[in-house]
């Protein structure tokens, strides 16, 4: 799951809001679950249109362990993908994370440099204990911060003490201390600061509630002020029948009011399985009364051995999977006219064309051995791996 969330985190820039937070958790229980999310496709609300931003696209090891993600994002000059940054997972022989390493795209070269390195260190039921992070300067890796967990008897966090690497030695940072309810699901955890001498000084709080179900229905943010805890943000979720995830809606506190005041909320669409297909931010305009849309977020996911003979998509099939010589695209007419490119492991592009019929082939003979990915349409796009099975 810290594997996952790592991803995402770097995927929105370190930049997430609680209900983003609720959302990565949801999905990091479907990798856990077998579930695993192959590509988020991201795309801006501009000029009344969704227009391509970001594409996270995950691989699997054939024991469904996530080993690799790539960050792109959207040309629209070219009109095509360019890399942005990627992170290769190295594995213990239990599938937990040893080393993630991540690396930014350097497009006059055209080769990957590293940035950021961590390492894990697990206690005996695989949860995390420590991580040390490195930063890539001047061609070593050099300490930067570490993170270490505390665990209670049952196994539910405690204490997350971060500190950071300063004259030689490790100095505390920040802390987050929670407290958790019986069935081990976080009550309330508070984040603080160390004052450089020997205090811990309150810095946010966020406390949870759950229906009967075990699923958060709030989490309220507060912000200690002049001594006080001061509340600042709330998120309500809300569920439906089969107890889906379909809307989170983000409030700021009003002081002048004393009322909760919208700002934002995200609306998800779900696949049958449960898992999220697609969720969309939209912003409040107290001005107009509306809800203006922002931001949208794509899901497509793959088994944990990532390939499957045949695969679907809205409006057509692709097959074979494996491939040797030719990949076949099947489409109805909505899909016709529509653009495909493939890429190789790297991100780099090795072909592109168009939807001209019912039926299209694609050669692929020429291509060397190895995972690709297949993209078709633009706006709303999608991805399918495919392994090309024989060497040119």
């Amino acid at each position: 799951m810290k594997k996952f969330l790592h991803t995402c985190k770097s995927f929105m820039s370190g930049k997430l809001s609680a209900s983003f937070v609720l959302l990565f958790l949801l999905l990091a229980g479907l990798n856990l679950s077998g579930q695993k999310v192959y590509t988020m496709l991201g795309e801006n609300w501009v000029a009344n249109g969704w227009l391509n931003a970001s594409l996270l696209t995950n691989t699997y090891d054939v024991s469904g362990y996530l080993i690799s993600s790539i960050s792109q994002s959207y040309d629209l000059v070219s009109t095509s993908w360019k890399n942005s940054s990627r992170t290769n997972y190295t594995l213990n022989t239990d599938g937990t994370t040893n080393q993630s390493v991540y690396q930014t795209w350097n497009s006059t070269s055209s080769t990957w440099n590293n940035l950021i390195r961590s390492t894990n260190t697990y206690n005996p039921s695989k949860k995390v204990l420590t991580t040390v992070t490195e930063l890539w300067s001047v061609s070593v890796w050099q300490n930067s911060s570490m993170k270490t967990n505390t665990y209670d008897i049952n196994g539910y966090m405690t204490n997350t003490l971060n500190q950071s690497w300063i004259a030689s030695a490790w100095r505390n940072s920040s802390q987050t201390v929670y407290t958790n309810n019986p069935n081990g699901t976080v009550n309330q955890w508070t984040n603080q600061t160390w004052d450089g001498v020997s205090a811990w000084l309150n810095s946010q709080r966020l406390t949870f509630t759950y229906n009967l179900s075990g699923k958060v229905l709030t989490s309220i943010s507060d912000n200690w002020t002049s001594g006080n805890w001061v509340p600042y943000s709330r998120v309500t979720s809300t569920y439906d029948g089969n107890g889906y995830l379909i809307n989170d809606l983000t409030q700021l506190w009003d002081a002048g009011s004393g009322t909760w005041k919208d700002n934002s909320r995200s609306v998800y669409t779900n696949n049958s399985d449960g898992s999220v297909h697609q969720t969309i931010t939209q912003t409040w305009d107290a001005t107009g009364g509306t809800w203006t849309n922002s931001s949208r977020l794509t899901f497509t996911y793959s088994e944990p051995t990532g390939l499957s003979e045949i695969m679907t998509g809205s409006g057509f099939s692709v097959y074979p999977n494996p491939a040797e010589d030719v990949i076949n695209i099947r489409a109805n007419k909505s899909v016709i006219s529509e653009n495909y490119m493939i890429t190789d492991y790297s991100g780099k592009l090795v072909l592109k064309g168009q939807i001209t019929g019912e039926n299209t082939s694609i050669d692929i003979s020429n291509f060397s051995k190895g995972i690709y990915f297949l993209r078709i349409g633009g706006r709303s796009q999608q991805t399918f791996k495919v392994l090309k099975q024989k060497s040119n």
